[in-house]
């Protein structure tokens, strides 16, 4: 049984329970975010810079700029490319 997830959306905390069947918010950038999670992300580092970037600085961790943030679709690459990347411990 895998342990909820719980994300900050606007000042309020919501609950994400991995055995139901829907998200508790919808978008691509939380669909995204989920797989992230359960391959280990448990941080997002954003830097104030123009143009986009994204870089996975750990196995935990994922560095974008503003703009890939700012941007649902950058973002949600950038995110899927972290859930994606080789396994670390092989």
């Amino acid at each position: 049984l895998r342990q909820p997830l719980f994300f900050l959306v606007r000042g309020a905390f919501l609950r994400y329970d991995a055995n139901s069947a829907s998200l508790p918010i919808g978008g691509s950038r939380l669909s995204a975010l989920v797989p992230a999670r359960e391959a280990g992300l448990t941080r997002i580092v954003t830097i104030p810079c123009r143009g986009e970037h994204t870089r996975i600085i750990s196995n935990s961790a994922l560095l974008v700029t503003q703009t890939t943030r700012a941007d649902p679709t950058l973002y949600s690459a950038a995110l899927t490319s972290f859930a994606r990347r080789p396994d670390p411990e092989s």
